[in-house]
């Protein structure tokens, strides 16, 4: 994480250009899919930014273009598309069956 040019103890995090998600080291955003080249830096905020809602469910995602996998573990999980191309992914949950 880079830190601000004004020496304050918060950290800048990437943020996608277009959906203001945070993108962190990835090629392309997950959740709309736009290049990491447009991205700009934040401050992190260290809010939770939901507080109720389903509970968390493990999840797989696979690229259909490249074969990237990836999991998560959310409880809204709005990642459709790949880190490393920027193509849609499947998503398939994973149950404990």
């Amino acid at each position: 994480m880079k830190r601000r040019k004004d020496n304050s103890s918060k950290a800048l995090v990437r943020i996608c250009g277009r959906c203001r998600e945070i993108i962190g080291d990835d090629k392309y955003c997950r959740y709309c899919g736009a290049e990491a080249s447009d991205v700009k830096y934040e401050p992190a905020d260290d809010v939770i930014r939901c507080v109720y809602g389903p509970p968390p469910a493990e999840r797989k995602h696979t690229c259909t273009a490249c074969g990237y996998t990836w999991s998560t573990m959310l409880m809204i999980d709005n990642e459709r598309y790949c880190p490393e191309c920027g193509s849609e992914a499947a998503v398939e949950e994973i149950t404990d069956d």
